[in-house]
């Protein structure tokens, strides 16, 4: 087992404890963090968190019988394996403490990444391409909250050489606290877009929000942002206030990495970039325009953590689109054939559903196929909803599209913008969708699904995988 902890490690972590175990010795190790005993293996460290409704202490005993090494509980414990545990009077404090310590204690180089969009996929093509420089600890899925990142910092192997941390929010104030944790070395801003709108008064608040990942920035770091984002002098202006050095990417000249040329496949993206004043050409396993933006900041990252610009490139051709964010499928249908179906199903903003259309569009159907967006209400954009909805209306005629279907009350308002032609169906909800579009499909069809996270669209693709087992 190695040692990711040991419990005397914890112990001096962790001033917060009231009580520490009594048997255990000091040297004994702990090789993993859990906070869900559903995933948690044996030789864990099993953290209670308490939550509004529920104390994790609550699970501890369940902890120790699948194999949990120590426990870290609020005092509301008071089970039979008291002398393991680490009683505090705030876990997710205590847990805060072990990341800070794991942050103390590595000499690896530290990467962030936040955005509207994209972050996700960003940082799994970063931490991909790092992965071949050296020992690279990432972000799980998108565990980038105020739970998810010292987390992740806490379960930081102490050989890591490089860490990739993705950071998220959706008010103001909550990045800070995260990069005053990790200390990055390296940020990236993705892009600023009109995402959780309803809790901002405008976009350029959305933007400052952003830029709170240079709070916590070594001192002489790099930011990395996007000069075709309309925010970008913002985000500037901030970088500079933290005295970073910037590097920014786009399509004009002036970037330090620039687009040059890009060739869309069904399933890959051919790029031809400037990164300096290096030309490099390279192969992107993903569909996408919004990849190749993105991928710009990964090799701007990857290089100047010290990784080696033409090995970081080539090992893109390689990366898998987490799912939900641009993975490829074909489906069987029913009476024969098969279609192209495109999830981007995870979430959705104004600025990924017109990059999502975008992409649809260069997509090229079979002989008799169609392109077909199926779209579900983009959550969390307050009283500029339906206008934002409405907005996609140009993307979608641009995109090339059709047939459009549209599940919740807010696409309603896109669905009744098109014309009658090509207007497929609209439904209350995905369950309801997921029921009628089938009966639409016809070989060689290209089928995008996409829709906030909140909107359930993965129910489309589970009927769609369904009937695709049937006809196999």
């Amino acid at each position: 087992m190695s040692a990711l902890w040991t419990l005397s490690e914890i112990r001096n972590t962790a001033p917060a404890a009231v009580q520490t175990p009594g048997q255990a010795r000091g040297d004994t190790v702990v090789s993993g963090i859990s906070i869900d005993t559903r995933t948690l293996q044996p030789g864990d460290l099993f953290i209670a968190l308490q939550g509004e409704k529920i104390d994790g202490a609550k699970f501890v005993d369940d902890a120790f019988a699948r194999g949990s090494t120590a426990a870290i509980a609020s005092a509301q414990y008071n089970g039979p394996n008291k002398d393991k545990v680490f009683i505090v009077s705030d876990a997710l404090k205590a847990l805060e403490q072990l990341a800070a310590a794991a942050r103390a204690r590595t000499n690896a180089k530290i990467i962030t990444v936040t955005g509207s969009v994209g972050k996700t996929s960003t940082k799994e093509m970063l931490a991909h391409v790092l992965s071949v420089a050296g020992r690279t600890h990432a972000t799980i899925g998108n565990l980038n909250n105020h739970i998810g990142l010292p987390l992740t910092l806490a379960r930081m192997p102490r050989d890591t050489e490089f860490a990739v941390l993705e950071m998220g929010m959706n008010h103001a104030d909550e990045i800070a606290p995260l990069s005053t944790l990790a200390r990055p070395h390296i940020a990236i801003i993705t892009t600023v877009d009109a995402v959780h709108l309803e809790h901002f008064p405008n976009v350029e608040a959305i933007a400052d929000a952003k830029a709170e990942i240079f709070a916590g920035m070594q001192p002489g770091g790099t930011a990395i942002l996007n000069r075709d984002n309309p925010y970008y002098m913002r985000l500037l202006g901030h970088a500079h206030a933290h005295q970073l050095k910037v590097l920014n990417f786009g399509r004009v000249f002036e970037c330090d990495a620039q687009v040059l040329e890009t060739a869309l496949s069904e399933t890959q993206t051919q790029v031809r970039a400037r990164i300096g004043a290096t030309e490099i050409h390279y192969t992107i396993n993903a569909p996408g325009a919004h990849w190749v933006l993105n991928s710009l900041a990964v090799l701007l990252a990857a290089t100047a953590a010290g990784a080696d610009l033409k090995i970081s490139a080539a090992r893109l051709a390689t990366i898998i689109p987490p799912a939900g964010r641009g993975t490829m499928k074909k489906i069987r249908l029913p009476d024969g054939g098969e279609i192209t179906l495109m999830d981007e199903s995870y979430n959705a903003s104004p600025a990924s559903v017109a990059a999502s259309l975008k992409t649809l569009g260069q997509m090229k159907p079979g002989a008799q196929g169609r392109r077909i967006a199926a779209l579900g209400d983009m959550l969390e954009l307050g009283a500029h909803a339906p206008a934002l909805h409405r907005q996609l209306a140009s993307h979608v005629i641009e995109s090339g599209a059709d047939l459009l279907f549209c599940c919740g009350p807010l696409m309603q308002e896109l669905f009744n913008q098109m014309p009658p032609s090509l207007r497929g169906e609209w439904a209350a909800d995905s369950a309801l969708l997921a029921a009628a579009l089938p009966e639409y499909l016809r070989d060689g069809d290209v089928v995008l699904v996409k829709g906030s996270h909140g909107m359930k669209m993965a129910v489309i693709l589970q009927a769609l995988s369904r009937q695709s087992a049937e006809a196999a």
